[in-house]
């Protein structure tokens, strides 16, 4: 279980293995600096990249900006492995450390699991059961002092993994941040070479999408990679990893 205080990025990449203990955290925190002129030279080279079906940040707008920030939002990460089992466990560590967002991995939930059995208190619920088979699965949860909806996609080829977009929109953002997007990641320690590479183009191409239509976005993807190669998509979308094992 990891809790990550007040961190924000711009186009970030936050991955965890299992192995990662709180001493080895390693963060890099920047964010796009718009003024009245660079907004309309960002805004520019976004479109030309975007046409491209990528999207990268040239490092001339981009500016270190501090961890602790009241305005940014705590997040914690955990692998379950069945949250029905554990939901007595989260609940108490939701209210002793008060993330503002939960990213949980393996819930094993199904269909016929409602909402209400794994609701936490003070906090939206977003999941996406496993469609096929057992275990897998992945839940966001929001605490409700902060707006936020569940993206949807039309990526067809997207459909069959597991992962899951919520858009944040907090009181208070650095600027020029208008909202946050929160992806949450599981990749099966089963998958082969071929489906990695599949899912790490769905997950550029979904945070192409994303990124089009909110171009002033803060972006975090979390989850458990297990052996996917998060390079792969990483430099692609010229994202900056925040946890290093």
């Amino acid at each position: 279980m990891y809790i990550i205080h007040s961190l924000l990025l711009y186009n970030t990449i936050l991955t965890c293995s299992q192995k990662l203990t709180l001493a080895s955290l390693f963060y890099h925190c920047y964010i796009v600096e718009k003024t009245r002129n660079s907004a309309v030279a960002n805004r520019s080279a976004y479109a030309a990249n975007a046409s491209s079906n990528s999207v990268t940040l040239k490092s001339s707008y981009l500016r270190r900006i501090p961890i602790v920030d009241s305005r940014l939002p705590s997040v914690l990460l955990t692998n379950v492995c069945h949250l029905g089992n554990k939901l007595g466990d989260l609940s108490v560590t939701a209210q002793q450390y008060k993330p503002n967002v939960i990213c949980i991995t393996e819930t094993w939930l199904n269909e016929n699991i409602p909402d209400a059995n794994v609701n936490l208190l003070g906090y939206n619920l977003f999941r996406k059961d496993r469609v096929n088979g057992s275990g897998g699965g992945i839940a966001i949860y929001v605490s409700q002092s902060v707006q936020c909806h569940k993206v949807v996609f039309d990526i067809d080829e997207c459909n069959e993994f597991e992962i899951l977009w919520v858009l944040l929109r907090p009181r208070q953002l650095p600027r020029p941040l208008s909202c946050l997007l929160f992806a949450v990641v599981y990749c099966p320690p089963s998958y082969d070479a071929a489906t990695k590479s599949k899912l790490s183009s769905c997950i550029i191409k979904s945070c192409d999408e994303l990124l089009r239509k909110y171009p002033c976005a803060g972006v975090f993807i979390v989850g458990d990679f297990n052996t996917l190669q998060t390079n792969s998509f990483n430099k692609h979308l010229n994202f900056v990893q925040i946890v290093k094992t």
